[in-house]
């Protein structure tokens, strides 16, 4: 639960990383970076335990910047020797093509590719994400620390048209750490959901007529 309020935002570390071999996810939604705009979101998940170890919320963070930090992020997760493993999935719509470019030269191996894409396209103002999360959690598959995830998840709603279209309610930023947080499920869900299963799956031992001679 420690945090950091620095020059460009607000950091906050939950769990101390297992650089020796720990599998992380890291998700991030870049901003514009303008003044009084909205916030660009990180946040990092344990593909081994499904928790959440890191948060970070920047403002004023230019998309080049974020690309930056992203890589920063994940190099700190792994270690000064990169024993563990982090991958980066981040919004490549709109202003997210920066980010996807600067990623590219700052040639970081471990990026989330859709098809011939590095990163995920936001079709659906991020629905499918936020409610893949929203399961993953009630299911105990991923478990989410930081009040600041949490808030953002509580103002997203459905609006009265009859599209039904998802919306963020809130006034400060646009929910850019809950859709971190979905963005990092996303790319954490299928290595967790395979550790899952392997830990639920039964031992069966067989009996001495059985074993190999």
């Amino acid at each position: 639960g420690e945090f950091t309020e620095g020059l460009d935002g607000e950091w906050r570390l939950w769990v101390v990383p297992r650089t020796a071999d720990g599998i992380y996810v890291i998700g991030g939604d870049p901003s514009q970076g303008t003044s009084g705009g909205a916030y660009a979101g990180i946040v990092a998940i344990d593909s081994k335990t499904g928790a959440q170890v890191l948060t970070a919320r920047l403002s004023e963070c230019l998309p080049t910047d974020f690309a930056r930090k992203l890589v920063a992020t994940a190099k700190f997760l792994t270690g000064p020797r990169g024993f563990g493993y982090a991958k980066i999935v981040h919004e490549c719509t709109g202003i997210g093509g920066v980010v996807t470019t600067e990623l590219r030269r700052l040639r970081y191996p471990n990026l989330w590719e859709e098809g011939t894409k590095i990163g995920l396209h936001n079709n659906h103002n991020g629905e499918p994400w936020l409610i893949e999360l929203g399961r993953a959690i009630q299911d105990g598959e991923v478990f989410i620390k930081d009040d600041l995830i949490v808030a953002d998840l509580d103002l997203f709603e459905y609006d009265n048209t009859p599209a039904m279209n998802l919306d963020f309610a809130g006034t400060d930023g646009h929910g850019d750490v809950g859709m971190a947080a979905a963005l990092c499920w996303w790319g954490a869900k299928s290595r967790r959901q395979a550790i899952v299963s392997a830990q639920k799956s039964p031992i069966i031992k067989q009996s001495p007529e059985q074993e190999p001679k």
